[in-house]
């Protein structure tokens, strides 16, 4: 999930203040990223994976290249445009924080600090959106904290393993000392989602770093992430991002 990732590397390219009252607006072809806190909200935002109801407090990451629609009655809230240099996602993700004071504080230190305009703002914007997200990894990793030992076992087993073809849903079960049935059940309950998609997730964003880097054939990625067979991969890829593999360094480059 993007809020879990700690190696994630980033370059401000906007940051924007919002307060709009009756909105329903389509947001459709943004080749950036953004991040948004919401000081108040009702917004709806809908796309194709779902609805996520925005409120007081809400963090939210939207991925680059992701339509989607937003409608609300008020929604106030400061938002980064950013460019994601080593990772891709193809999910909206949204988490209400525990220290709302806190996180309004850094963004509206960061939205400060674009507006000066000063010939080193974006060193200095760019070290503050950096601290942000010191702050919401750790607060992230506290809730991961909570989670149950046995899904912290399997978590840490897919880290070290997910880019290993024999690594299956089964395997994964016996390493953890469960039955498949059982980890299924518990995985969906405190992941949200099966483990096979968790997995598939993860060697789909390994893939799409490393065809991104521009040091790996389409081919020679799929193999480091996992995945034996091209075509299958290729379609998995399509679904997930979007577009072919073949196609996707060029688009993230533009």
């Amino acid at each position: 999930m993007f809020f879990e990732n700690g190696e994630m590397t980033f370059r401000v390219i906007d940051v924007l203040r919002i307060e709009q009252r009756n909105v329903r607006k389509m947001n459709s072809n943004r080749h950036f990223s953004a991040l948004s806190f919401r000081e108040q909200s009702d917004a709806v935002i809908a796309y194709s994976q779902g609805r996520i109801q925005m409120k007081p407090g809400a963090v939210t990451f939207f991925p680059a290249d992701v339509d989607y629609e937003r409608v609300a009655s008020v929604d106030q809230m400061t938002v980064v445009h950013f460019e994601l240099l080593n990772c891709a996602a193809r999910e909206i993700e949204s988490f209400v924080t525990g220290q709302p004071q806190r996180l309004a504080a850094l963004f509206a230190e960061i939205y400060a600090e674009w507006l000066r305009n000063r010939p080193d703002r974006q060193y200095r914007v760019n070290a503050l959106f950096y601290a942000l997200f010191t702050e919401i990894y750790g607060e992230c990793s506290e809730r991961l904290v909570r989670r149950s030992p046995l899904m912290s076992r399997a978590l840490k087993y897919i880290d070290a393993h997910f880019a290993q073809p024999e690594l299956t849903v089964a395997r994964l079960a016996r390493e953890v000392g469960v039955c498949e049935v059982y980890l299924r059940r518990i995985f969906r309950q405190e992941m949200g989602e099966s483990p096979r998609r968790y997995i598939n997730s993860m060697r789909l964003r390994h893939a799409a770093s490393l065809i991104t880097s521009g040091y790996y054939s389409v081919g020679e990625a799929a193999r480091q992430a996992g995945y034996t067979d091209e075509k299958y991969f290729s379609v998995a890829f399509r679904r997930a991002m979007g577009c072919p593999p073949s196609q996707y360094s060029y688009q993230y480059k533009e």
